[in-house]
């Protein structure tokens, strides 16, 4: 069961309680009018008065009820014992109900015998139990409602345990995909060349240049494979530690940058000058913002801008960029991005906009399809570790396909919980 399935069981177990004890409550009240409406005015004050018993209220009916059962218990070993106990239960009886009715009417107990005193006791024990019956009633019901609710749970487990089988058949067919075409062409490339079939020196260099992109292809392709992996297994946890969120983007940036360039496109790096102290995996969250970019330049064709910002937003209604003149747009941002106080983390880009159909799915693994995979050069697993990792974090990775100037953005948003 995830943490997520653990807090949603006990938010409806919860209310489950609180609907139940409400319901408690509402026949109870039914309950204490039937008595105090029927039972005492129809049969026990007249059943009391048969029986000698001057003053009783409602809710002392159940101490007389218990004295009443001790009483004939006693009268029971009285016999048995020749009546040397029935003198000494008469006291401690006469005791009980003294300390219990103290301030009453001196209420009188007499030898208890007779019809009327049977039918008294016969009505008090009904009584009791019409009292009790609404928490067995609830507690039923109740009863009920968690074992539907575990059954649901089971249900949900299931379903998961299903899609999990389908996602992982998926994942082993598409990495058998993307790694069969480069090192198909690896061995196509090396057997020409061991074979003597190329024999320009120009065409085999060719060759091996391309080798070597595949290989690393092919390298790389583990490599994420061996993240992906890694953050979803259970044994994984961050190493969270104090750092400057704006060094960490700057520095990322910075060693993607010539990557970028060599793609034909341009990176601009709007990063405040402030330190921004985060808790953070400074690894994990690392490879988000590689991630981001590399997804950016991938997946959009040359001449495409890149931007890379940082932004604080705060109570003072005033954003803390590096672009001063974007002030004006903080209100609007706190409201897009769900939050009060905070840091965005923004890769955007004023490329190919994504399709609606994909757009849905886009943290999901392998989600951009195999011919943009293969053409692009993409795992397909980028983003899905870079939400998974945002997530483990306590932040959100959102989609904004409406940021200003740019046909789409990658927004990470960090809550309020830095310096």
């Amino acid at each position: 069961m995830t943490s997520e399935q653990q807090t949603n069981m006990t938010i409806r177990l919860i209310a489950g309680f609180i609907v139940v004890m409400l319901v408690a409550a509402g026949l109870e009240l039914l309950v204490v009018q039937l008595v105090n409406r029927l039972f005492v005015p129809g049969l026990i004050l007249p059943l009391m008065e048969q029986a000698g018993i001057q003053s009783m209220t409602v809710g002392q009916s159940v101490y007389l009820f218990l004295g009443m059962i001790f009483l004939l218990l006693v009268r029971l070993l009285g016999l048995i014992f020749q009546g040397s106990l029935t003198e000494l239960g008469d006291q401690i009886l006469a005791a009980i109900v003294s300390h219990a009715f103290t301030g009453s009417k001196g209420m009188v107990l007499p030898h208890l015998t007779g019809g009327g005193v049977f039918l008294l006791l016969l009505v008090l024990a009904n009584m009791i139990v019409l009292y009790a019956l609404p928490y067995v009633i609830t507690g039923v019901l109740y009863a009920r409602f968690v074992i539907g609710q575990m059954r649901l749970l089971q249900e949900e487990q299931r379903k998961e345990h299903e899609k999990f089988d389908a996602d992982r058949n998926l994942i082993l067919s598409d990495i058998a995909h993307d790694l069969r075409n480069p090192i198909t062409t690896v061995l196509g490339y090396a057997r020409a060349l061991e074979d003597g079939m190329v024999t320009d020196p120009a065409l085999a260099r060719r060759y091996l240049k391309a080798i070597e992109a595949k290989s690393r292809r092919v390298n790389d392709l583990i490599n994420i494979l061996f993240d992906y992996a890694k953050i979803n297994s259970t044994g994984f946890h961050l190493q969270k530690r104090t750092l400057d969120i704006n060094e960490l983007v700057r520095e990322n940036t910075a060693l993607l940058f010539e990557e970028v360039e060599d793609r034909g496109m341009e990176l601009d790096a709007q990063i405040s000058e402030e330190r921004w102290q985060i808790l953070a995996d400074r690894v994990q969250f690392s490879r988000v913002i590689s991630n981001l970019i590399n997804n950016a330049s991938r997946h959009n064709p040359r001449g495409t801008r890149i931007l890379v910002r940082t932004q604080a937003i705060r109570h003072t209604d005033r954003a803390l960029s590096y672009d001063q003149m974007r002030r004006g747009q903080t209100q609007e941002d706190r409201i897009r991005y769900g939050l009060g106080e905070g840091i965005l983390v923004i890769i955007a880009d004023d490329g190919q906009p994504i399709p609606r159909e994909l757009a849905e799915h886009m943290f999901e693994p392998f989600a951009m399809g195999d011919s943009s995979r293969s053409s692009r050069g993409g795992s397909g697993l980028g983003l899905s570790i870079a939400a998974k990792i945002s997530q483990m974090h306590g932040y959100r990775l959102i989609l904004d396909e409406n940021y200003p100037g740019y046909t789409k953005a990658f927004v990470v948003v960090i809550p309020k919980h830095w310096s």
